[in-house]
């Protein structure tokens, strides 16, 4: 998405790509799969999904809209548990951190 916003090739470095990240999204964003992988949510978006109790209501998985229904379903239900408002997790003993992104952070506990 941000490569359509700026309407150009993505940035090669690091710092300059989260700089426009946080310019067209803000600084509070997180990324889903990371945070799953910090708050010990491992396997499958439908695994996730069970551990967390939320219901695929919508078409089969692997499918994009029934998927991104489905991501967005199990980050409501981390937001009603306030997950986002403490950044550190008490449970794993983990920080949460805005724009960290998944494979490019590492995992410091």
């Amino acid at each position: 998405m941000l490569k359509i916003l700026i309407q150009s090739p993505l940035p090669l470095d690091l710092h300059p790509f989260v700089h426009q990240l946080a310019y067209f999204f803000g600084y509070n964003d997180f990324d889903l799969k990371h945070t799953f992988k910090l708050l010990g949510l491992l396997g499958s978006l439908e695994k996730i999904a069970q551990t967390l109790n939320v219901a695929h209501i919508v078409g089969s998985s692997h499918q994009v809209e029934p998927d991104n229904l489905l991501t967005l379903q199990c980050f409501m239900k981390l937001k009603n548990k306030n997950v986002f408002k403490s950044k550190w997790n008490e449970t794993n003993q983990m920080l949460l951190t805005p724009l960290a992104l998944y494979g490019l952070v590492q995992t410091i506990r």
